[in-house]
């Protein structure tokens, strides 16, 4: 039976502090299981990237899931999240008050979470627009502030 492929799912032991594999039935209920979600850092999800890019889709896989197009749409998020860690990082460089330590953002990858990704990447852009536009107009009122950068001055 086709619909019947082998998947792997993680299976993280709390009391042991051990991760080891499981099987799943079906890869359906693998893809679709949302409660088994799991955080996972940039590293991790860049590794997978390339992992995913240089892997070759067997057909079957690609007739019944699409796999290429999950595929496609993960790196797509990751593309948008990379360019988000990149914003929060201008931010946090240039003296942003919101974006200092222990400033963290949620990012949730799914089937439709590209359209929010975009969102929260528009929303830094004009969070950057605004406090370079605060910081420019500051620096010039208070003559005195262009001896410091903006991260000294929030110490």
């Amino acid at each position: 039976d086709h619909s019947k492929i082998l998947s792997l799912a993680a299976n993280w032991d709390k009391k042991e502090k051990t991760g080891k594999d499981q099987k799943v039935g079906e890869a359906k209920a693998a893809v679709q299981n949302d409660a088994d979600s799991k955080e996972d850092d940039f590293e991790y999800l860049l590794d997978l990237r390339s992992k995913l890019v240089m892997t070759e889709i067997p057909k079957r896989l690609e007739e019944e899931f699409k796999m290429s197009s999950l595929i496609s749409s993960f790196l797509d998020q990751l593309h948008v999240a990379l360019d988000i860690k990149d914003q929060i990082h201008s931010l946090h460089q240039g003296g942003h008050f919101l974006f200092q330590e222990g400033y963290a953002m949620e990012l949730k990858l799914g089937a439709k979470a590209l359209p929010s990704f975009h969102k929260a990447l528009r929303h830094l852009n004009q969070e950057m627009l605004s406090w370079t536009k605060t910081v420019k107009e500051a620096r010039q009122k208070f003559y005195f502030l262009n001896f410091f950068t903006m991260r000294e001055l929030i110490k």
